[in-house]
């Protein structure tokens, strides 16, 4: 059976729009009440997670990073929510990496953070961080024999195709 606050936690983490400090707080105060709720509450965020649309993905993202920091900071080595959330973790990966174009840089910062803290398997980690970004916004996929070999020649750069123009 789910207590009150569990309800309330429910319906906190549906209703989070925005990362607010103050709602953040609010939630992670909820989520860490009682500990023989982690189950219902790491389930709860990672749902949430795949199901939120992806504007509101970094949010739920935040308050993973805050449930995950603070339960770490409160009960140590007896901690039980980082490892519900590494067993939960699969199923979230295409929902972290999905967070939003203009949160990419905030999002890595949160994996970068749990790298560090060592809460998450590395290899997991590495799969949600951002791809390389390309200089000039080429993203084509090009064909293995567009592609030159280390002995050819590279390829003409565009103020080389404009010498030749001339």
């Amino acid at each position: 059976m789910v207590d009150a606050s569990m309800e309330e936690f429910t319906e906190l983490i549906k209703s989070v729009k925005h990362p607010s400090k103050s709602k953040i707080d609010k939630i992670v105060e909820l989520a860490l009440r009682d500990k023989k709720n982690y189950k219902h509450v790491t389930g709860q965020i990672c749902h949430q997670l795949r199901k939120a649309k992806q504007s509101t993905r970094f949010v739920i993202l935040c308050v993973m990073d805050a449930v995950c920091r603070k339960s770490r900071e409160k009960y140590g080595s007896k901690d039980v929510y980082v490892p519900r959330f590494s067993i939960e973790f699969d199923k979230c990966i295409e929902s972290i990496v999905n967070c939003g174009v203009d949160k990419t840089d905030k999002k890595d910062k949160i994996i970068k953070r749990w790298q560090q803290l060592n809460l998450f398997p590395s290899e997991k980690l590495s799969l949600c961080l951002a791809e390389p970004k390309f200089a000039g916004g080429d993203f084509t996929i090009r064909s293995p024999a567009s592609v030159h070999s280390l002995d050819s020649p590279p390829p003409p750069q565009p103020e080389d195709l404009q010498e030749l123009m001339k």
